[in-house]
C-alpha cells in the first residue's frame, strides 16, 4: 500500500502542468479590428500581427516578460506574460493569460494608448486567441 501511494504521488507530481506561451496565437474573431495573431518563442521572443487589410501588419518582435503567478499558490499554470510594442502613434500593451480551462487557448487583455495628436481615444480590449502549434 505504501509503494502504491508513492507512485501515485510520483504521478500526480510529473503531471503538473506549467503553463508555456511558446507557439502561434490565432484570434478566435477575425473581425475584431485587433490582434490577428502572435508568435512567441521559447526565448519568450513574442512578434505581434494586428488584423490590417489586405493582410495582417506585422508589429514587429519584443520581450515577453512573466508577471508574478495569479492564483494564491504561485503556481506557474497561472502565470501572466506582458508585451510592449512603441508605435510613432500609440503604444500597445498586452497582457497574456492562459484560459482557466483549456491550456490551448490564451485571454489577451490590450491596451491601445494614442498619441495625443492622433486624435483616437485609448482603448481596451479582451480577445481570446487559440494557438495552432506548440
Amino acid at each position: 500500500m505504501k509503494r502504491l501511494a508513492i507512485v501515485l504521488l510520483t504521478l500526480m507530481v510529473s503531471t503538473a502542468y506549467a503553463w508555456n506561451p511558446a507557439g502561434t496565437w490565432n484570434n478566435l474573431d477575425s473581425s475584431s479590428g485587433g490582434i490577428d495573431h502572435l508568435v512567441i518563442g521559447d526565448d519568450l521572443m513574442i512578434q505581434g500581427y494586428g488584423q490590417c487589410s489586405p493582410n495582417p501588419c506585422e508589429w514587429g518582435t519584443t520581450g515577453l516578460i512573466k508577471l508574478v503567478a495569479t492564483n494564491d499558490s504561485g503556481n506557474d499554470d497561472r502565470s501572466e506574460y506582458i508585451a510592449l510594442w512603441n508605435f510613432d502613434f500609440k503604444t500597445t500593451v498586452l497582457i497574456l493569460s492562459p484560459h482557466p480551462e483549456n491550456p490551448n487557448y490564451i485571454v489577451v487583455r490590450s491596451y491601445d494608448f494614442y498619441a495625443p495628436s492622433d486624435g483616437r481615444q485609448n482603448r481596451y480590449t479582451i480577445e481570446y486567441l487559440k494557438r495552432s502549434s506548440p
